[in-house]
């Protein structure tokens, strides 16, 4: 038997650090551990005994995954209805007064960032397919980053929504 070159074992393991970054990562690192085991569990196992044990770690992967897809979801839909009950700007402005003007230029960029990375389009194209505005979409994208979110806020709906249509990556 052939042993596995030092080389082989740092790419696995790299695969399993950079799959277990995120949800989907971690259904593939489950679907394929689970593959392996019950194959070697039920190695000898009767044809109907194998059968019956793809279809349930099928199932409990399908379930797993549509599961992480639920949870996705209504976590940014909870994460965007609290952005949308805390984001009344209590300063009154031009609605595009100045949307491009220097001193913007900080809430501009963390719109880019969620326009331009994958992980917080993503979300941003989520949660516009929830039913969110562009303004609320792009709160629940910067989520996780609450001085980018005052940032957003302090720029305002109308600037963040003229800011977004006039967008070019």
């Amino acid at each position: 038997m052939k042993s596995l070159p030092i080389e082989n074992l740092k790419s696995v393991a790299e695969l399993v650090l950079n799959l277990s970054h995120n949800r989907f990562g971690i259904l593939t690192l489950l679907v394929l551990v689970l593959g392996v085991l019950a194959y070697f569990f039920f190695l000898n196992a009767s044809a109907r005994v194998r059968v019956l044990i793809f279809v349930l770690v099928l199932a409990s992967g399908g379930a797993f995954g549509w599961t992480t897809l639920q949870s996705v979801s209504s976590a940014t839909a909870d994460i965007a209805a609290v952005n949308a009950l805390s984001s009344k700007n209590t300063q009154p402005q031009s609605p595009l007064e100045a949307w491009n003007a220097a001193q913007w230029e900080v809430a501009r960029s963390h719109i880019r960032w969620v326009l331009q990375a994958p992980r917080p389009r993503a979300i941003y194209a989520l949660a516009q397919a929830n039913g969110l505005s562009k303004y609320d979409a792009v709160l629940a994208a910067q989520g996780h980053h609450p001085d980018s979110q005052e940032h957003i806020r302090q720029y305002g709906e109308a600037r963040t929504e003229r800011f977004i249509s006039s967008f070019a990556p």
